[in-house]
Formats: structure tokens, C-alpha cells, sequence
């Protein structure tokens, strides 16, 4: 209601989340559910969908999600194929248990005669990347025999999430109080350190995954006030003189929001993603403004760039399809807003690889702008920051011949690139 009162530029639509439906059932406890309540949820997912939900969305490697087996999931899915929805999931493995986690959905989606979508796919740690061509074989096997499969990719090589996701989920167990006062026990804190750095079956390990602290990028300072934005999880330890993992467990004991990218894809495989035609774009984050307060909140590149990367760095840059195909980035099941056309939207196809795009005009007309000197350019198109100038929100860094270089957000007495147009020569 306030959205259709305030109005909005997004197209906005919602999933049921299959964590509130867990935590609704059975709080944040980990096992199975009490008697009944399976029956409850279902129930409730029914409402949801016959008002307007366009399907189930689970999330496998945070609890409490985590603790729902496949014969739960199967059975809330059910009750998506009666409503014609789309099942989504962000895959119980993107690592060592990848292709049995593909395997899950693929089943699921046969088994409850429901579509069904992996979010964000990626084979995610360097002993997994081969599995990637697998994946995508068994996808495109699944979909020439059964109920529609597909995926969505972000274009980066790094995802994001809480730092605390590389605890594994059995010490979540109660909610996250919880887990801080396990954190605090010298004994449990043990057994945690030892779990992280040991070979791991049963949950997604990303500390493993992005190769240690090299491949963890925190986003956010420390609790103490040390500037830890930007800078991998090794060195700060080095610099802090504690190891990586007691590091990473005072951290979140401290501070259990912190969140940290893990550098875990290969870019091949990220490009062979992207070349399958049942794959579409996601950012995988919040729709936060481009202005203050919103833009001092740690964010990922992929919450502003997603697609516009897509349109820059594969389809302009690396040339992976034409921009017909570039453009056409709706997952399987979700219209655009409106009613479709095919007499306007067909020559929108037909038509667009002749379109031109004046980015720089553009940017000069949606954003404010400030002109760099080549310095200032050339640092912007590596990705480096260059001072301030107080502008205030994203702003359009143009060069001399007034070319768009990067969108700009100041921070900290620094202009830092949220997105950068120009390749680096």
C-alpha cells in the first residue's frame, strides 16, 4: 500500500520468503519441525500466493533456512505448482556440494510439477569451477524433459554477505544472541576455529571457499573504530598481529552485522553463465538510493552495476551478445511491468541492435558532474578513488572531452567509483 501510494520507478514484486515460513514454523531452531506446523506453513504459502506472491524463495546456506530438509521444501512447492509460481533458491551448495545442490532443485522443481530457478548460480572455490560445465549440462537436461528450470547470475566475481556466515549453522541454533554467547565461550570458539579451518561436508564453508583471508574483502570497519572497509581479512590480521580466524570470530562476536565479500568465481565460468539463454541478471542486494544516508551504507558493487556491467563489460567490452540479447534479462516466469505488446516490444527487438546509447549525454543529464583532469581519469579507470570535490550523492566523473569515466560517491574525503564506464588503456 505504501508503495502504490508513494509511487516508485522499480518494478516491484514479491516472493514468499521460505526463512520467515521456517522461523513462523519452528522459530530459528535447528531439526525438524513440531507436529503440524508443515501443514501451518503450507497454509500460509497458499494465502500469500493467491494474493499476488509470485512464488516460494529459499536461501539453503543460512539458518534458519538451512535446517529445512528436501521433503519440506518439496512440500511448500507443492503449493507453489498449484498457484503456477516459480520456485527460487539460492542453492544449498554453490561449493563442494554443488552439483547434488543443483540436483536438489532440479527435483524438487520435477517432483512438485513447479518451475523453479537457482539464484545466482556459480560454482564458487578454485576445486569447484570445473563443476560449472556440469551444472549447466544438467540444467539444460532438465529443462528438454520436465517443468521449466533456470537461473540468474550477478557479474562479479565475488559475492557478499554477512561475515558471520562463515560460522557454520549448527552454532546459529536459537538466533543470533545465541551465537554471540557461543562465540564468547573460549571452549565453543575452539571447536568453531577448528570447524572453519577443517575439511567441511555438511555446510557451505566461504572462508574455504574464497581461499582463506586473501579472498575475504571486508565492507565493513572494525567494531573498534579500525578501518577495515576494503581491506582482505590476511591483512588485516597482520596488521592487527592476531591470526585470521580468531580475527574473523572477534569480529563477529563484536559486530555480527560486518559484512565481507568472498572472491570465489572463476571469470570463465561467470562468462559461460552468462552465454546461456535461460539465464538472467540479478544484484542480489537491497535497492538502496543513490544519495545520503543510503550511499555510506557498505554495499557491493553489484547493489549499483549489475547491469549496467552487464551492458559495459559483456556486451560492449568482451562482446559475449548483441544488445538485443542484453536487454533481455527477465527471468523465466516474471513479465515486465504491464501488459505485454508484441506488436511494440517484437520491434523493440528487432530494432535495438541499431540503437545507439549517448552515455555520456545521459550522464550529464541524470546526474551531477564533475570534470577530471587526466590523472583523476586514469586512477578512476583502474578503480582507484581521487579527492572529493563535495558533491553530494552519485555524481558523473567526465573527463575533458566531457566522456563519462565513472559514477562517483564521495566518502571519508574521498570520490570512490560505484561504477566505472571506462575500461582502463
Amino acid at each position: 500500500d505504501h508503495l502504490a501510494g508513494a509511487g516508485t520507478a522499480l518494478n516491484v514484486a514479491s516472493f514468499v520468503g521460505g526463512h520467515n515460513l521456517r522461523a513462523l514454523a519452528g522459530g530459528l531452531e535447528d531439526g525438524p519441525l513440531p507436529p503440524g506446523a508443515l501443514d501451518r506453513i503450507r497454509g500460509v504459502l497458499d494465502e500469500e500466493l493467491a494474493d499476488g506472491a509470485l512464488g516460494l524463495g529459499t536461501a539453503l546456506i543460512y539458518p534458519p533456512g538451512c535446517y529445512a530438509g528436501t521433503d519440506e521444501l518439496l512440500a511448500l512447492a507443492e503449493v507453489v505448482g498449484r498457484h503456477d509460481g516459480l520456485y527460487v533458491s539460492h542453492l544449498r551448495s554453490e561449493a563442494d556440494r554443488f552439483l547434488d545442490a543443483v540436483a536438489e532443485l532440479i527435483g524438487i522443481g520435477r517432483r512438485a510439477g513447479v518451475r523453479a530457478e537457482v539464484y545466482h548460480l556459480k560454482a564458487g572455490g578454485r576445486a569447484n569451477w570445473p563443476a560449472m560445465s556440469a551444472a549447466l549440462e544438467a540444467i539444460e537436461a532438465a529443462r528438454s524433459t520436465g517443468p521449466s528450470v533456470s537461473a540468474s547470475i550477478y557479474p562479479y566475481t565475488a559475492g557478499a554477505t554477512a561475515l558471520t556466515a562463515c560460522i557454520p549453522p549448527r552454532y546459529h541454533g536459537g538466533g543470533p544472541d545465541r551465537l554471540v554467547r557461543r562465540l564468547a565461550d573460549p571452549s565453543t570458539r575452539h571447536d568453531i576455529a577448528t570447524a572453519i579451518v577443517s575439511p567441511c561436508g555438511d555446510w557451505e564453508n566461504l572462508y574455504q571457499a574464497a581461499g582463506g583471508g586473501q579472498g575475504s574483502l571486508l565492507l565493513d570497519d572494525l567494531p573498534d573504530g579500525t578501518p577495515g572497509a576494503g581491506r582482505r581479512l590476511d591483512e588485516l590480521a597482520r596488521a592487527t598481529g592476531q591470526d585470521e580466524i580468531g580475527l574473523l570470530i572477534d569480529i563477529c562476536r563484536q559486530a555480527s552485522g560486518t559484512l565481507a565479500a568472498f572472491f570465489t568465481v572463476d571469470e570463465a565460468n561467470l562468462q559461460l553463465g552468462l552465454r546461456q539463454s535461460w539465464v538472467s541478471i540479478c544484484s542480489d542486494a537491497p535497492a538502496l538510493a543513490a544519495a545520503s544516508p543510503w550511499t555510506d551504507v557498505p554495499a557491493h558493487p553489484r547493489t549499483y552495476g549489475s547491469f549496467a556491467r552487464v551492458l559495459g563489460r559483456y556486451r560492449r567490452g568482451v562482446g559475449l551478445f548483441d544488445l538485443a540479447e542484453a536487454v533481455d534479462v527477465y527471468p523465466d516466469g516474471v513479465p515486465p511491468r504491464g501488459e505485454p505488446r508484441p506488436e511494440i516490444d517484437g520491434a523493440l527487438v528487432d530494432s535495438v541492435t541499431a540503437a545507439v546509447l549517448p552515455v555520456s549525454a545521459v550522464a550529464r543529464r541524470a546526474f551531477l558532474a564533475r570534470e577530471l583532469d587526466a590523472a583523476q581519469a586514469a586512477d578512476l579507470a583502474h578503480g582507484r578513488p581521487v579527492p572529493a570535490a563535495g558533491m553530494v550523492g552519485v555524481h558523473a566523473g567526465l573527463d575533458a572531452d566531457g566522456d563519462l569515466v565513472a559514477l562517483l560517491v564521495e566518502r571519508d574525503g574521498v570520490a570512490r567509483p560505484v561504477l566505472v564506464w571506462r575500461a582502463a588503456g
